[in-house]
């Protein structure tokens, strides 16, 4: 059966050697595929690109639209299923909501790097148009709020890192499903479905200084000065990242 099981039930568990910094969750899917740049799901109509590593437990996504008419979203019955309990994207209250621009086309840096983003205040519409050759981000619902754990990656030995043995998609201790619904026309007289299934495969605890890696020095232009940035060998679109509490108990 599932071996994991969420950390906040286990918040007096002491680590014996270095305390964990981060967790990483690896994920995989069925029908979502992925080259290590992209996390993406095609039809001839729409593309779905997940970036579950930007969304730090929750879930961020955008909907292409590939074909040359608009489509429309219905956010109202487009939902996000854990391990079985459904929450709807459309939340009737205000919210802050960012407004993204860039190609939607291209590699994983085009689509998720070369954009510029405006917040507002805004009630959220049930039904969101995107126009053709176009793409629109929709997130925020949480997959995973807490750390999972067992008693293989509870402690963390010498080279900083812990993991846990491999699920399948049958004992994976976490599944999520993302049910999105839209149409070709605004009156979402025909509606058409996109259904992406995913699951945990496998969780790694570890130090801050695994979790970032090497440090990597590099130069925009030629002449500049070197910048440093962390490396992050574990930032992958199919990779969820959580950030443990600050304490030697979890």
């Amino acid at each position: 059966m599932k071996n994991l099981y969420f950390l906040g039930v286990m918040a007096a568990t002491l680590l014996s050697s270095c305390s964990a910094s981060f967790q990483v969750v690896e994920t995989a899917s069925s029908d979502v595929k992925t080259d290590g740049k992209e996390y993406v799901f095609n039809t001839n109509e729409v593309a779905v690109h997940y970036n579950l590593w930007d969304g730090r437990g929750n879930i961020l996504f955008n909907i292409e639209n590939k074909s040359n008419s608009p489509i429309y979203v219905d956010l109202d019955r487009s939902h996000l299923i854990v391990n079985g309990s459904s929450v709807d994207y459309y939340l009737e209250e205000e919210t802050t909501t960012s407004v993204k621009s860039g190609a939607a086309r291209g590699s994983w840096g085009t689509l998720w790097s070369d954009q510029y983003e405006v917040s507002r205040k805004a009630k959220m519409k049930k039904v969101v148009e995107v126009p053709p050759q176009s793409f629109i981000t929709v997130g925020g619902r949480t997959i995973i709020s807490e750390p999972l754990s067992d008693c293989g990656i509870n402690k963390i030995k010498r080279g900083g890192i812990a993991s846990s043995g491999t699920f399948t998609e049958s004992d994976s201790p976490l599944t999520f499903r993302n049910y999105i619904t839209y149409s070709n026309s605004y009156d979402l007289a025909s509606a058409n479905v996109v259904q992406n299934e995913f699951y945990v495969v496998r969780v790694h605890n570890m130090t801050t200084s695994t979790f970032n890696g090497k440090t990597i020095k590099e130069k925009d232009c030629p002449g500049e000065f070197s910048k440093e940035r962390a490396e992050l060998p574990f930032a992958k679109p199919q990779n969820i990242v959580l950030k443990m509490k600050s304490s030697s108990a979890f």
